[in-house]
């Protein structure tokens, strides 16, 4: 009679690896990059009143908001002063500023408990 006796493996055992799927081919482009950067080369021949649209005088604004300590960037027409982009959105700095508001106001909270006690 024998009895065998199994030992436990002397290295690590690695479990088997799942087949690896090759990547999808990745297609050539449309156009190379100097035929991107010509596209915008005619412009530069064009005489005035050509029936060429002249491109929109933008500035860009960069400005810090002090009270969050971040800033906020604008596009705007140089002629009518209007804002065509902006970032952050003025929506989220009202949100922020109310956020911003509501934990001064949990610290005063707390301060003014922390000193009654």
């Amino acid at each position: 009679m024998s009895n065998s006796v199994q030992m436990p493996p002397t290295h690590a055992v690695i479990p088997p690896i799942a087949p690896v799927r090759a990547e999808p081919p990745v297609e050539p482009a449309k156009k190379t990059q100097a035929d991107n950067r010509n596209t915008n080369d005619h412009r530069q021949g064009e005489q005035p009143g050509q029936n060429a649209e002249a491109p929109p005088d933008r500035r860009l604004i960069i400005s810090r908001d002090s009270n969050l300590h971040s800033f906020v960037y604008r596009s705007v027409e140089a002629d009518s002063g209007e804002v065509v982009w902006q970032w952050p959105a003025e929506e989220m700095l009202r949100r922020a500023k109310s956020l911003r508001a509501v934990e001064e106001k949990l610290r005063e909270d707390r301060s003014g408990l922390d000193e009654k006690a």
